[in-house]
């Protein structure tokens, strides 16, 4: 609150609780307007992650996260497992369909790693346009509202990720279930599967467009889908 009243530009105020467990009642406070988290999972599934503590975090508090700072693990790049690059892709897509409030927060490669000179152009570069494809696909994109969506998932479970969305507008990113560190291969093609996202609203009509996450381009061609009830059942492509 003596922050808040000294800023005449009236900017969020959040903190960083990391490792010191949970505050509950400090987080609830109104003088604190975004709730933090810092994903550094031992297993390295930054991506599922992400999802969980962005989902708890905005059930529990009802207040926008900020993904603070992240990593694949809390251990260095140097030490990270020779795919790994797939993985911070992963959690980057992750990113965007969370319900979080931002994306990328990667700390050893974006901040601390610039306080070591002869690492510091080998870490930063080692990921530096990693997000553009993210950052392309989201251009122009308004998420005033978005909150996370239901997902369920049809014809087996070889695919896995997350959808948020408003009453007009929902973006999904799923990938093969099965790409998990420490090697995360992937796949050469996925056939047959389809997923089912509960969208708010009750908008009948919906547009249905594919993109490539390599690119973050629209691929040709849209489908028109119906809502049934509270959801739309998408077939993807291969």
């Amino acid at each position: 609150q003596v922050v808040r009243a000294a800023d005449s530009n009236h900017r969020p105020i959040t903190a960083s609780l990391a490792d010191v467990g949970t505050w509950p009642n400090f987080y609830k406070s109104a003088a604190i307007d975004l709730i933090q988290v810092h994903p550094y999972p031992p297993s390295a599934k930054m991506d599922r992650v992400v999802i969980d503590e962005v989902h708890r975090e905005l059930a529990a508090y009802n207040k926008p996260v900020l993904i603070g700072e992240s990593g694949l693990n809390a251990d260095s790049p140097n030490n990270y497992p020779p795919n790994a690059e797939v993985g911070v892709l992963h959690a980057i897509w992750a990113d965007v369909v969370s319900g979080a409030a931002n994306g990328r927060a990667l700390y050893w490669e974006d901040a601390y790693g610039t306080f070591f000179k002869e690492l510091r152009s080998v870490w930063v570069n080692s990921y530096a346009d990693a997000e553009l494809p993210a950052e392309r696909f989201t251009s122009g994109v308004d998420f005033t509202g978005f909150k996370p969506l239901t997902v369920q998932y049809q014809g087996g479970t070889k695919i896995w990720g997350a959808a948020v969305g408003n009453e007009s507008m929902a973006l999904g990113w799923f990938r093969d279930a099965g790409s998990e560190p420490p090697d995360w291969t992937l796949l050469p093609s996925i056939s047959g599967q389809t997923v089912t996202v509960l969208v708010p609203g009750s908008a009948r009509n919906w547009q249905v467009d594919f993109y490539d996450t390599k690119t973050g381009n629209a691929l040709s061609g849209s489908t028109l889908l119906t809502r049934q009830g509270d959801h739309v059942t998408v077939a993807l492509p291969d």
